[in-house]
């Protein structure tokens, strides 16, 4: 008997009682997309620019990729959260500045939950539509480096690196590919999260 009819009875089982049972990543997924991408285009590197606290690493996880990964994050605190998810995943690993197009210190706004962490300033329609206390923000100082000045140390000891560059950086995703220049050649295919509207002035 083929997996696909005992897969079938529980799944009209599950519905009996108000659940619902399908494949993972669901079809036609950005989960499921990005698994094929990967695959097919032999993506060995995952660079995380922006990686918060490990989200889009446990994705690629979930979603079978077993290569490297590494992962950008150059708040403070946010970094040790993410520092202490990668201690059981040894071809997982962070660094602790952000990426751009120049290589410098400067001044990031912080928004509490850093999920709106910017070089920019959160404009008040996006503040309002989020719910963001923006009476509450701080600076922080944060460092920036080239990708193109620091790749090359960290991908020593892959081999043929096939490189995917995903980009989240609030408005900043730009600088960080101008940064990459010098290094454009390893990478085969980028993911860039941009906002349908603007989030940011002078974004």
């Amino acid at each position: 008997m083929s997996l696909d009819k005992p897969l079938r009875l529980l799944a009209r089982s599950a519905r009996k009682i108000g659940l619902s049972i399908s494949r993972y990543p669901p079809p036609y997924s950005h989960a499921k997309q990005l698994r094929q991408y990967l695959g097919q285009m032999q993506i060995n590197c995952v660079l995380d620019v922006g990686g918060y606290v490990g989200n889009f690493a446990h994705e690629l996880r979930a979603g079978g990729f077993a290569g490297r990964i590494i992962s950008f994050e150059p708040a403070q605190e946010t970094f040790q959260i993410l520092s202490a998810k990668m201690r059981s995943d040894p071809l997982w690993t962070g660094l602790p500045f952000g990426l751009s197009d120049t290589s410098e210190i400067v001044t990031m706004n912080s928004y509490g939950s850093a999920d709106f962490n910017s070089l920019l300033e959160l404009n008040d329609g996006s503040a309002e539509a989020y719910g963001v206390d923006v009476s509450i923000a701080k600076k922080i100082q944060i460092e920036l480096k080239r990708l193109d000045e620091i790749l090359e140390e960290q991908i020593v000891g892959i081999e043929n690196p096939r490189i995917f560059l995903k980009m989240d950086t609030q408005g900043h995703d730009l600088s960080v590919f101008t940064g990459a220049k010098g290094v454009i050649e390893h990478i085969v295919g980028l993911q860039s999260e941009l906002p349908a509207v603007p989030l940011y002035h002078a974004e």
